[in-house]
């Protein structure tokens, strides 16, 4: 399957959806994901329908969530595809987030693409789609959808 328009990236969801319901961002917010991810299924009702606590979350941009009480509360798998050369993401910061979570023994794999610009991914960015980077990446979240779905 291509990987290359969003009707494919809609697609891919849709099919991933239909195994199970997920989080699933590639431009929204993290900290949205994170915080809804963590909510108990009571207080639910004020999120969209389609969320479930806890599922498996792929996340390639957004704000991290450094809090030690928050990050001890995610329980589910996470996947982080992060551009090295993003302005408003830095590295260090991905970097820091990701050792935290590893010290809490929770469920991540993150990957800073070096160079690559934010939004690399999606192929509509003339100026920052990286091809190399966003195929790999997305062989990332096949594998780890694969290996989290089943």
């Amino acid at each position: 399957m291509s990987h290359g328009s969003f009707a494919t990236i809609a697609g891919k969801i849709a099919a991933y959806t239909a195994l199970l319901v997920i989080t699933y961002l590639v431009c929204f917010p993290l900290i949205w994901a994170l915080s809804t991810s963590l909510k108990p299924p009571s207080e639910l009702s004020a999120s969209p329908p389609h969320v479930i606590p806890q599922a498996p979350t792929v996340v390639n941009y957004g704000h991290l969530v450094t809090s030690d009480e928050k990050l001890s509360a995610i329980k589910m798998p996470f996947l982080g595809n992060f551009a090295g050369a993003d302005r408003g993401i830095a590295p260090a910061d991905v970097k820091t987030f990701e050792s935290k979570l590893k010290e809490k023994n929770k469920d991540v794999d993150i990957k800073i693409y070096d160079g690559a610009q934010h939004a690399f991914m999606n192929p509509e960015n003339k100026t920052g789609y990286d091809d190399a980077s966003a195929k790999d990446a997305w062989s990332r979240i096949d594998a780890f959808f694969a290996r989290t779905l089943r």
